[in-house]
């Protein structure tokens, strides 16, 4: 029987990545392989509490590493396990890779130490088309990937014809994670209830957050099964992600929801054009996305007849089919070596005919079409007056500051 080792980060509530983690390790037990989990940094956490929160009972969860045991493959699952793994004794040595990890830390320090943990031999398992890529292109690897998928049982359409007596845009927060670029997608939501008081905003993904100067429902931390509810009585989905693909927005096409995210390098390898609406990387311009959708009704059931269909063919085991073919060609010295990927978004973005510029033109140049006009939408008048209130984020970190300052005037009288 072959032994596989996973380094693991400590549980995280809501944390897709790490249930993803766990997910796998329960599958090589199933398939055959003893495999051992190694939550790194979980001293609090007994083995018996890890085990439940991720449901993996015959996984065995260690709290160190055992440096007699030698491994037929080791795979590490974010960079500051890859040097461990790029140290140990183990056969074969493995690298799963959900996202462009460099991205999280300011350039400097972190930056660097990151993307030097793609130049250690390990081999990738890399979550995406666009990812996959990178690490090719920019760090010489040859990496196995898996295409996003989803639960179809967990994320499915519950009605097939849905009646919107209300429309209403799902947006999901997570402030915690910078790449998710809450900021933006704030100020895209306050456009759109500026400019339509009628459309209820929907917040997800965040128990403690709080927005000024919005109107809208707060919906908190969500399972899989609420999170579907939601996006089956909810008009558009809006999430952002400006490192690898967000998984959010696969779990939205496959309960039928049409859903706007960010037009960047990252999306285009990934996100289907018939699926998605991508916008140009501005909150006016996300805003005009979700209206334009919400207005345009048959649109919308384009983009979730075709979402629908886009995701039977992506439902998890196919995920799990794939990193197992990984896992068994490691473990047996086989490689099928790597073919770069093509884009798989061909549209222009979506772009608010005010920001509309040479700048813009130019930078659009090699995807906008002669006729962009369908892809440039009306939402602000002629005189060009964006709302007021639009929160930047150096008037963020002033409130911060400023409120700090009001709690230690607070406690020091």
């Amino acid at each position: 029987m072959k032994h596989v080792i996973i380094l693991s980060p400590a549980p995280i509530k809501g944390s897709g990545g790490l249930s993803r983690i766990f997910n796998y390790a329960q599958e090589l037990v199933k398939a055959g392989y003893k495999c051992d989990v190694c939550v790194m940094g979980a001293i609090s956490k007994t083995t018996a509490d890890i085990k439940s929160f991720y449901d993996v009972d015959k996984v065995n969860v260690l709290s160190e590493i055992n440096p007699n045991t030698e491994y037929d493959l080791a795979i590490a699952t974010m960079w500051s396990t890859a040097t461990q793994v790029r140290d140990m004794k183990a056969k074969a040595k493995g690298y799963l890779v959900q996202d462009f990890e460099a991205c999280f830390n300011t350039l400097g320090d972190g930056y660097l130490m990151a993307e030097e943990s793609y130049m250690y031999g390990l081999t990738p398992f890399v979550y995406g088309r666009w990812l996959s890529n990178k690490l090719a292109e920019e760090f010489g690897n040859e990496p196995y990937y898996a295409d996003f998928g989803t639960d179809l049982n967990l994320f499915k359409q519950l009605k097939k014809n849905k009646q919107d007596s209300s429309k209403s845009v799902c947006f999901i927060l997570q402030p915690e994670k910078p790449r998710r670029c809450h900021i933006l997608g704030i100020n895209a939501l306050k456009i759109v209830k500026h400019f339509r008081p009628d459309i209820l905003i929907k917040v997800v993904g965040s128990d403690s957050y709080k927005i000024n100067d919005l109107d809208y429902d707060s919906l908190g931390i969500l399972s899989s099964k609420e999170l579907n509810e939601v996006y089956n009585d909810t008009t558009v989905g809006f999430c952002i992600s400006s490192s690898n693909p967000s998984c959010n927005a696969f779990d939205m096409m496959a309960a039928g929801l049409p859903c706007v995210e960010l037009y960047r390098e990252n999306n285009l390898y990934d996100m289907p054009t018939e699926g998605v609406l991508l916008a140009h990387q501005s909150s006016l311009s996300m805003a005009s996305a979700i209206i334009k959708i919400i207005d345009d009704e048959e649109l919308r059931q384009k983009m979730s007849d075709f979402g629908i269909n886009y995701m039977r063919q992506r439902d998890k085991d196919f995920e799990v089919g794939k990193f197992l073919e990984y896992v068994n060609d490691m473990t047996t010295g086989c490689h099928t070596g790597f073919s770069k990927h093509e884009k798989q978004y061909l549209n222009p973005p979506v772009i608010e005919r005010s920001e509309v510029n040479g700048s813009v033109e130019r930078m659009y140049a090699s995807i906008w079409e002669k006729d962009s006009s369908r892809n440039i939408v009306n939402l602000i008048d002629s005189s060009h007056n964006k709302p007021s209130f639009i929160e930047t984020k150096n008037s963020l970190i002033f409130r911060i500051k400023r409120k700090i300052r009001m709690l230690a005037v607070s406690y020091l009288s």
